[in-house]
């Protein structure tokens, strides 16, 4: 693969160009994929565990890690984006801006997915999940409780599983 060609830069002598740092960082960020922070909730309200989402290349699978009480809770989310197509087009009009990125994959699109987590123990959560880029909720349920899950920008994330 070409990336000069693919993303129209000259090189590292170029004053336009991304130069090898640039490449470099552009091939971490494709490779390395993306993170969702989350926090587990009791419907009080209650903090419980703070959790992540990493996905790899994939944005349908990710492996997910909860932590309840020093618990670790892992698995894996299947998740599938939801179309909103007919959503968009009733809003904004076949002929918006707005439909046409969205028709041509250009959009923040809405996710849904499962996962079902393990412990080390042999503990079962089943969670759900919907999320908008970095933002989302959902539940999770054990055998006798069920929870809320908050998916968040990092820093918000951080600070409501330290509150």
């Amino acid at each position: 693969m070409n990336l000069q060609k693919l993303f129209g830069f000259r090189g590292a002598s170029s004053s336009r160009g991304l130069g090898k740092g640039g490449v470099l960082f552009l091939v971490a960020v494709f490779v390395a994929g993306c993170s969702h922070d989350f926090v587990l909730r009791k419907p009080d309200g209650t903090v419980i565990g703070p959790g992540t989402i990493n996905y790899g290349q994939s944005n349908s699978t990710g492996a997910v890690m909860l932590n309840i009480n020093g618990i670790i809770y892992r698995g894996t989310l299947e998740s599938h984006k939801v179309d909103e197509s007919r959503s968009v087009a009733a809003n904004y009009g076949l002929n918006s801006r707005k439909y046409q990125a969205y028709s041509l994959g250009n959009g923040n699109y809405l996710r849904e997915g499962q996962a079902t987590l393990h412990s080390d123990r042999g503990e079962v959560l089943k969670c759900d999940f919907s999320y908008r880029g970095v933002n989302g909720r959902g539940s999770c349920e054990s055998g006798a409780e069920k929870f809320d899950v908050v998916i968040s920008e990092p820093e918000q994330t951080v600070k409501d599983a330290t509150n």
